[in-house]
């Protein structure tokens, strides 16, 4: 069974692990150098009331992390956030993405955001 526990800074590492397969393997990240734990800081919150990141977790493994972020510095997009899904390869083609994408949408709709932006690879 999947589970999403909020990430605090212990888990960055982690998490620029999987970000950095996918600086590697494809152009998703928009980043062309891996990035380290302390660079996750500068676009994935932690404990930000608004902006939630989550590990995904199976089994007692982090097999992912998710999370939502501003989309836009302006007024008028308060109500919206980007969000984002990284799951390990061995992890992905499994439904675990719809899954998190569900769990986003509720912690969005806790925090009165009503429109989700994200891009799909």
């Amino acid at each position: 069974m999947v589970e999403f526990v909020p990430v605090t800074r212990d888990d960055l590492e982690t998490i620029a692990e999987i970000y950095n397969h996918y600086i590697e393997h494809s152009t998703a990240t928009f980043h062309r150098r891996k990035v380290s734990g302390n660079d996750m800081e500068e676009f994935l919150f932690l404990s930000h009331p608004r902006y939630p990141s989550f590990l995904i977790r199976e089994g007692g493994e982090t097999i992912g992390y998710c999370f939502l972020s501003r989309y836009k510095n302006r007024q008028a997009y308060d109500r919206s956030a980007e969000l984002s899904i990284y799951l390990k390869p061995e992890s992905t083609g499994r439904g675990i993405g719809p899954v998190a994408l569900d769990y986003l949408e509720d912690a969005a709709k806790s925090s009165d955001i009503r429109v989700l932006v994200g891009t799909l690879w």
